[in-house]
């Protein structure tokens, strides 16, 4: 049986109560969502990572490039030749990475949501549309 709690931003499982994790599933499953995301971060961190602008060189829009020490990020494609400031715009790696903190979070349809209460107290249980067991809950305090 896999583990019903999960975690909130990449639903890895969470051992609560008397659940009994089913070591290969939860461990397989989780470690590939890490894996993912860890490479998904990478990829979208070593996009942004410009080399200094180059006369010689053509960018394509939303490309990046470093002159006079400051970072800019090409508005349009730039063809070889003398940097022309209205081709590009002011940025910082801050302002790029900034939009990465903010992960798409699945939409997720519930078709029921019950206040239940069990031997540790009260909890709420979530199942998703199309499921027919629980999906996730929430333990509240005493």
């Amino acid at each position: 049986m896999s583990t019903a709690a999960k975690t909130p931003n990449y639903n890895l499982s969470q051992v609560a109560g008397s659940d009994i994790p089913d070591w290969i599933t939860d461990y397989t499953s989780d470690m590939k969502k890490i894996d993912e995301a860890l490479k998904e971060n990478a990829d979208d961190i070593a996009t942004v990572r410009p080399d200094e602008f180059s006369e010689e060189s053509t960018y394509a829009a939303g490309d990046y490039c470093i002159k006079d020490n400051v970072m800019y990020k090409a508005k349009t494609a730039v063809e070889a030749g003398a940097f022309d400031i209205s081709d590009w715009t002011a940025t910082t790696i801050f302002d790029e990475l900034s939009g990465l903190n903010q992960k798409k979070i699945e939409s997720v349809e519930i078709s029921s949501i019950e206040l239940l209460q069990d031997g540790s107290g009260y909890y709420i249980n979530i199942v998703k549309k199309g499921e027919s067991e629980r999906t996730g809950y929430i333990r509240l305090s005493q």
